[in-house]
């Protein structure tokens, strides 16, 4: 990772917690909407993870020497967001789908745990037979 890249997630990050501990910050506005929801109770001296929704984290598959997998990450700092190298533990196969992810800070690299389950659409229940509910008591 650059230092750039570095030093924007850095302060992403620090922002986080300050604005977690009622300081003002500049936060990109997707994970303050995040921290809102997330972190009602907020202990003081513990550091919380910056929490990037499915919607606005984008995971690709590259050819380079330096990473297989590559993630967007939104930050306040730069347009578009900081584009990092990810080592998954697993593969992530193309119809899978990233669920929303977390980004830890321990020490001085950052990990990136995210959920990717395979894509189920939703089923139409039209195809289905239709049921019926006695209303009995479930024994």
């Amino acid at each position: 990772m650059t230092k750039v890249k570095q030093r924007l997630l850095e302060e992403e990050y620090e922002n986080l917690q300050r604005f977690l501990r009622g300081e003002s910050a500049e936060l990109y506005s997707a994970n303050r909407q995040q921290a809102n929801r997330f972190y009602r109770k907020i202990k003081p001296y513990k550091e919380y993870p910056l929490s990037i929704r499915k919607d606005l984290l984008k995971v690709e598959r590259r050819d380079t020497k330096i990473a297989e997998y590559w993630a967007k990450i939104p930050v306040k700092g730069r347009r578009g967001g900081v584009w990092v190298a990810i080592k998954p533990h697993c593969p992530i196969e193309p119809d899978m789908e990233i669920c929303e992810s977390k980004l830890f800070k321990r020490s001085a690299p950052f990990f990136l745990v995210h959920g990717a389950c395979p894509y189920i659409g939703i089923k139409s229940f039209i195809d289905t037979e239709p049921t019926f509910d006695a209303g009995g008591p479930f024994r």
